[in-house]
């Protein structure tokens, strides 16, 4: 099953090898070399989870690229001091390697105590909520920042997208995102809702809640 999802992945991308290029090259964590197309400015509707369904949301400086010819990554700024990272293979899954440390709450917590020491700001870890269902698995971490008196949501979750796709045996996600909120717009419960109900849209979908009279 697996092996013809990458059969029909390489045809399926051929074309936009040809379309998009490759910009330029680098090693992953793996020590893997990747091929990555620029990042393009696309509009807020053009992010492809439902993004609008976050209350009250107001979104800067979206972007889109292509990772190797099959996988689309998508970035965007949200409320001043948010951000939010996509990765969606349209066509297979993540491996179980990659499930597994979505589901892992250790390696949540070293992520998010690696990104305040690289900025250099202590952190209070408030709470930890996991992101969890047959489809979908994550955390979703609140600090406080003493130095800045503000409250950060993080989480990194990952859920299947299309679950019209044929899944092998165990939990397969296709769609990985990455999300701060420090606007102090929303509660642990609001985020938490919001996680839950990450999906796959067509750009209708949020443009008509965005631009919404």
């Amino acid at each position: 099953m697996r092996t013809n999802y990458l059969t029909l992945t390489a045809a399926v991308f051929l074309v936009s090898a040809c379309q998009t290029g490759i910009d330029t090259s680098k090693k992953d964590t793996g020590g893997t070399t990747v091929y990555l197309s620029q990042w393009k400015s696309i509009e807020p509707h053009e992010l492809v989870i439902n993004i609008a369904d976050l209350d009250g949301i107001i979104i800067s400086q979206p972007q889109s690229r292509i990772r190797d010819n099959e996988i689309l990554h998508q970035r965007a700024r949200f409320d001043g001091t948010g951000f939010l990272m996509i990765q969606h293979i349209q066509v297979y899954y993540y491996n179980q390697h990659v499930t597994s440390r979505m589901n892992s709450r250790e390696n949540a917590k070293v992520e998010v105590d690696r990104y305040y020491k690289g900025r250099n700001q202590k952190i209070v870890h408030r709470e930890a909520r996991k992101i969890s269902s047959g489809d979908r698995g994550g955390w979703l971490t609140s600090v406080y920042i003493p130095d800045a008196a503000q409250t950060c949501f993080l989480a990194r979750v990952g859920f299947l997208g299309d679950t019209r796709k044929p899944s092998p045996p165990g939990e397969y996600y296709d769609t990985i995102v990455r999300f701060r909120d420090c606007s102090g717009k929303r509660s642990t419960d609001d985020v938490e809702a919001f996680l839950n109900g990450m999906k796959i849209v067509g750009p209708e979908y949020n443009r008509m809640r965005l631009f919404k009279p």
